[in-house]
């Protein structure tokens, strides 16, 4: 269904998100345990993407994350870090920005894994504090 739907949003003059089509079908694919499928689309949506990376970098931050998890799935660990690290480092540009700080926060777990645990704190506070600044953190004593 969704590469029908690209091939007629390909179509000349029709204007459509094939970025985020794409997206949603690697996420399809990553469901369904489809890990190269998945990673071909992926990378298909980066393709689309990184010429206007200043434009997407969120965008840019979440498929690279979801690549990184198509990694991991696929035993591919070094991979996997590599594209979690360069989400995250988009990520950190944008935390003002949706879910960016989950992807920071993850990263950050990463790093601890690998003994670097005072640059992984630094990314979990950076991370908490964006939640708190956008209001998605309930302090605990609110509930007195």
């Amino acid at each position: 269904f969704f590469e029908q739907v690209l091939q007629i949003t390909s179509a000349p003059g029709v204007r459509f998100d094939s970025a985020r089509t794409l997206n949603n079908l690697g996420d399809v694919y990553l469901a369904q345990r489809k890990l190269k499928k998945a990673e071909d689309t992926f990378k298909r949506a980066l393709a689309i993407l990184e010429p206007r990376a200043s434009d997407f970098e969120p965008a840019i931050a979440r498929l690279l994350h979801s690549l990184s998890i198509t990694y991991a799935r696929a035993g591919r660990k070094s991979e996997s870090n590599m594209a979690l690290a360069e989400a995250a480092a988009i990520a950190r540009r944008n935390l003002h920005k949706g879910e960016m700080a989950s992807i920071v926060e993850e990263y950050s777990v990463v790093l601890k894994n690998q003994g670097k645990t005072s640059e992984a704190e630094e990314l979990r506070v950076q991370a908490k504090r964006a939640r708190s600044e956008a209001g998605l953190v309930i302090p605990a004593r609110s509930f007195s």
